[in-house]
């Protein structure tokens, strides 16, 4: 759908829900979440030609969903639940080398990856389970995945989910809530500084997102 609301169009048809787009950076294809095939699995949609492509074949009890694209558009970030445990993993564009990146154990959910504009690093929100404890965001450099564990990022925020970078990579959106516990879009600097809240709605807003930049 264009920005002002024109020109919707429907892109897949197949019977089970579609969700979680994400679009390459090069704009050529949309890395989706599906339950086409009776679990979540992640497939690709090329815009060219409307080919489905299917990345990932999970095992018995396991699935992947959440995709997100690195900036050079040949590998992507993706989430697996196996042994009941939310897991980060990362694969090629083609759904090659499935790899899983961080280790958290199993009282830990990690969830909604996402690289930085520059792709040495992956955030992600990291939440202890069975308890009402609000997520907080994670980050593991992509090259010390096989040596190092994943580090907290300090920003002095009680509840953030969800966040995606800027294209210029300076700032970053993501959901937050307030005092009363209610969910809405904010954002910041890439450092943590200048938090500025975009909704106030009594109702949660979430899935934040960025304009693409444009050529005028």
């Amino acid at each position: 759908i264009r920005a002002d609301g024109s020109d919707l169009q429907r892109l897949t048809d197949y019977p089970g829900d579609d969700f979680d787009p994400a679009w390459s950076p090069g704009g050529d294809r949309i890395a989706f979440t599906s339950l086409r095939d009776g679990r979540k699995e992640i497939y690709t949609l090329d815009l060219g030609t409307a080919m489905v492509t299917r990345l990932t074949f999970s095992d018995t009890d396991e699935e992947s969903s959440q995709p997100a694209w690195s900036p050079f558009g040949n590998q992507i970030v993706f989430v697996k639940k196996r042994f009941e445990a939310l897991q980060i993993w990362t694969m090629t564009d083609t759904g090659q080398s499935q790899a899983q990146v961080v280790r958290s154990g199993q009282t830990l959910w990690d969830f909604y990856p996402v690289w930085s504009p520059d792709g040495q690093y992956i955030l992600f929100n990291q939440r202890q389970i069975n308890t009402g404890a609000l997520p907080w965001m994670m980050q593991i450099r992509y090259e010390d995945r096989d040596t190092q564990a994943a580090s907290r990022l300090r920003l002095g925020i009680v509840g953030i989910e969800n966040l995606h970078y800027s294209p210029d990579g300076f700032w970053m959106v993501y959901e937050g809530v307030d005092e009363l516990l209610n969910k809405d879009i904010y954002y910041m600097t890439a450092s943590g500084a200048t938090r500025t809240r975009l909704t106030t709605d009594p109702d949660d807003d979430f899935d934040p997102d960025w304009r693409p930049i444009t050529n005028p």
